[in-house]
């Protein structure tokens, strides 16, 4: 279950000028990378764990429910959000939801 983990703001570009988090920080980095990719080839597959393949589309799909759930719960940009997960697929779109809102990814060993 991931908790967010209220900090001082430490990634570029989360914190506004003033120096507070804001809730709508756009996906920098490697979020905007997946994003883009997403958009380009949306069948390729981009995650494979075992016999499970993700797509693009999907990859995108699954991380921006994680974002979306996160903003819904008061995470902003620059906060730290644990993640304790095994590594899997589902360790990957989490890890990429925080990353989207601008939080720092802060694993845990499962």
């Amino acid at each position: 279950m991931m908790q967010p983990t209220p900090t001082a703001p430490t990634t570029p570009g989360g914190p506004t000028a003033g120096g507070a988090p804001t809730a709508s920080t756009p996906a920098t980095g490697l979020a905007a990378s997946v994003s883009a990719q997403a958009r380009r080839t949306p069948d390729a597959v981009a995650v494979l764990d075992g016999a499970r393949r993700i797509d693009y589309a999907g990859l995108e799909a699954a991380s921006a429910a994680v974002a979306d759930t996160l903003r819904r719960h008061g995470v902003l940009a620059g906060q730290s959000v644990a993640i304790c997960l095994p590594r899997s697929w589902q360790l990957v779109c989490a890890m990429l939801g925080v990353r989207r809102v601008g939080a720092v990814v802060v694993p845990l060993d499962a």
